[in-house]
């Protein structure tokens, strides 16, 4: 029927959008590791930008993880989390960024990530019962 057809488009679509959002926090995990390169001038500024393309990346990717409902994004989504958690944390922990906002704001991608895909868990596990 035409309803399961626009349905399927709808599902595929927004599984593209949550590749789309994981393609953008891998890229920024990757980013977030840069910044401690030597030739890092403004390390600070680097790991701000890195973080915010991660939590733009972070946005899609859990809208359309959570409405596509398909039953494997919550690996994904606890996977990605813990490494730009684990990346941001050593990064963090290297520079010794004293201003607990930044921390914050830095962390807040991959701690989404990870609280996202807990309750994907969660919906998952309510959906097989």
């Amino acid at each position: 029927t035409a309803y399961k057809i626009n349905g399927l488009k709808m599902k595929i679509a927004l599984n593209i959008l949550s590749g789309i959002g994981a393609a953008l926090i891998v890229f920024s995990t990757v980013a977030i590791l840069t910044c401690l390169q030597p030739n890092v001038s403004m390390a600070g500024m680097c790991l701000g930008f890195s973080s915010l393309v991660g939590a733009f990346g972070a946005i899609p990717f859990l809208i359309g993880a959570f409405l596509s409902k398909w039953r494997h994004w919550w690996i994904g989504s606890l996977v990605i989390g813990i490494v730009f958690t684990a990346a941001a944390l050593f990064v963090l922990l290297q520079m010794l960024v004293p201003v607990v906002g930044f921390w914050v704001m830095v962390l807040a991608p991959g701690v989404a990530c990870i609280i996202g895909g807990i309750f994907m868990l969660q919906l998952d596990n309510r959906r097989k019962a």
